[in-house]
């Protein structure tokens, strides 16, 4: 999927093995600036072998967003395994460059995400940090229902947060 916003062109597409080295440092990128956005620590995840993060790209769906080649964004979609929550994905681990956002990458991205979930699934689960209302409004835009706040659900430094929690019904 190739799409033009503006006068800036990217695409997007899912990641494979071979994307595992920028993916890792996107990804760590993400955690390292904005701890508090993200389940996983940085502090656990820089550690971990190149080897992990490519099986990592082998076992789930992960959408890059690539501008001018470079990967500038990423978003998992996952798929619950047990059978009674088959139904369900999960989209986590969202996150754009700071120098490219506003440019349409993260929509384009969402919009990779949500057709793959719309296919596969009868609905799409997010959380959202309360407090992030740009993000908040963002997924509102794409179908995105609160449903509840999960109270305390990341523990940062010593410090809460809270997590609005989000869907998106296919059927």
């Amino acid at each position: 999927m190739d799409e033009t916003s503006g006068a800036a062109a990217h695409a997007v597409r899912q990641l494979g093995a071979a994307d595992a080295a920028a993916f890792r440092a996107l990804h760590l990128e993400a955690l390292r600036a904005h701890p508090a956005a993200f389940a996983m620590a940085y502090e656990e995840e820089c550690d971990l072998p190149l080897t992990a993060f490519r099986t990592r790209l082998d076992q789930q769906t992960v959408f890059g967003g690539f501008v001018a080649g470079a990967l500038a964004g990423i978003a998992t979609l996952q798929r619950h395994a047990p059978l009674k929550r088959r139904h369900v994905a999960m989209l986590w681990g969202m996150y754009v460059k700071e120098e490219v956002r506003g440019a349409g990458l993260a929509a384009a991205i969402l919009r990779a995400a949500i057709a793959r979930a719309e296919r596969e699934v009868d609905q799409l689960e997010l959380y959202v940090a309360v407090g992030n209302d740009r993000a908040g409004r963002f997924y509102r835009r794409f179908g995105f229902e609160p449903y509840g706040v999960m109270r305390r659900s990341l523990r940062v430094d010593g410090v809460d947060h809270d997590a609005e929690m989000m869907v998106r019904m296919f059927r």
